[in-house]
């Protein structure tokens, strides 16, 4: 997204629409994963304004977003007799947990797959092109880049790791209290 205004100032427009068109598709990417936490039905039910502010600001930086959005889902299913009894809890935080694993995960793909590789790949382009005339913006916006590639492989990498440690718990959080008082 940094490099538009280079490409439009150098006249480069095929250039220019090739970033537009994956700042385009980056933001369609963010938008579908806000989708997908609302279709999981973890949702607080009354929290639709906040889910929406929530979304938007996913779909502006999505590692804020999902710091924003996490708040927002059940932590705990309870089921009740028709006298109003618990019969049991059923413990949301694994689907949670899970959810925003995935969520992580996804935004991280979505990050790298369509704003950091094809911005370095449009930079070689440009380099490639005009070289020489790269100026300091360039550069830092390069540079940027590729920092925020590492960071996203980073992300990946550690989520990863504990992806597995997390799926496990899902068997022990789960209280069965019927016929208990």
């Amino acid at each position: 997204g940094y490099m538009l205004p280079i490409y439009m100032r150098d006249g480069d427009t095929v250039v220019f629409w090739l970033s537009l068109f994956f700042l385009i598709l980056t933001l369609a990417a963010r938008t579908y994963e806000c989708a997908h936490y609302y279709a999981s039905g973890l949702v607080k039910p009354g929290k639709s304004f906040q889910f929406l502010f929530g979304s938007c600001i996913f779909v502006i930086e999505p590692n804020a977003g999902n710091m924003y959005l996490g708040p927002l889902l059940v932590s705990e299913k309870v089921e009740k007799t028709a006298w109003g009894t618990v019969t049991s809890t059923h413990s949301l935080q694994h689907e949670r947990d899970k959810l925003k694993m995935n969520s992580t995960l996804r935004s991280a793909y979505i990050m790298l797959l369509t704003e950091d590789l094809p911005e370095l790949l449009i930079s070689i382009i440009y380099l490639i092109q005009r070289g020489s005339e790269a100026d300091p913006f360039f550069w830092f916006s390069f540079c940027t880049t590729i920092l925020h590639a590492l960071r996203q492989l980073f992300e990946v990498y550690h989520t990863r790791q504990y992806r597995d440690i997390n799926a496990s718990f899902l068997k022990h959080m789960r209280l069965n209290a019927e016929g208990k008082s």
